[in-house]
């Protein structure tokens, strides 16, 4: 399994508005996507991280190719402090109920 994280830093008062804009735009249109196991977004202060846990990573690649991240980021367009940070993990347990 793969793990795609995005962290994104939002102007003050914007990260509300952001977290919507990012359901909207890329969390629930990855629901169709082949191989997604799990796409979750986190929030802490002004910062949201997007998780996507995919059975690989080309899964996640073939995903960004859609044209998603452009879209996303200009619906969030001057919500952001600056560019995303996009991190890469291997996943090694997830477990759920």
């Amino acid at each position: 399994m793969f793990t795609a994280a995005l962290r994104y830093t939002c102007r003050a008062g914007c990260v509300q508005q952001a977290a919507t804009i990012w359901e909207e735009i890329a969390g629930r249109p990855a629901a169709a996507q082949d191989g997604l196991i799990h796409m979750q977004l986190l929030m802490q202060g002004q910062t949201l991280l997007a998780l996507g846990v995919w059975e690989d990573q080309h899964f996640a690649q073939q995903y960004m190719q859609t044209g998603v991240f452009s879209r996303l980021m200009e619906g969030l367009g001057g919500l952001l402090e600056g560019d995303p940070v996009p991190e890469s993990w291997e996943t090694l347990y997830i477990s759920s109920s």
